[in-house]
């Protein structure tokens, strides 16, 4: 009887332990799962976070692009855009006698095999600035 019930208690004892045992890997597993979900979430948070800097430096980068490219195809008459005048101011770059010399021009100005046209685009501000 006396072996009985020490084998008992002894079996009693080892599962009690394993128990213990079990119950301390869950609680450590349950930490490593919140571990896990918060830097995922960090790493979804920095992801979001640089992907909406890039879009808005993209969509910086397209509103210039369509500011510039607005005046395209205008006639050198002024042009108004976000409450400011726009001109355009144009000049042909041309090739005489081996020395390249610019030239005001409007939009009925002659252009010639190799000359280079600069446009300048110019609001009133950058206008009354430069006076």
């Amino acid at each position: 009887v006396r072996r009985a019930v020490l084998l008992s208690s002894s079996r009693a004892l080892e599962t009690s332990v394993e128990l213990m045992r079990t119950q301390r890997q869950r609680e450590d597993f349950a930490r490593q799962l919140e571990r896990n979900e918060n830097q995922r979430r960090i790493g979804l948070l920095n992801e979001l976070r640089d992907t909406e800097v890039r879009l808005a430096d993209i969509g910086t980068r397209l509103r210039a692009a369509s500011q510039k490219l607005q005046p395209v195809g205008a006639t050198a008459a002024p042009l108004s855009i976000a409450g400011e005048t726009v001109r355009a101011q144009m000049t042909i770059v041309r090739n005489v006698d081996g020395q390249w010399r610019k030239q005001a021009a409007d939009e009925d100005a002659e252009v010639a095999p190799g000359d280079t046209i600069e446009v300048r685009f110019s609001n009133e501000l950058e206008s009354a600035a430069a006076q």
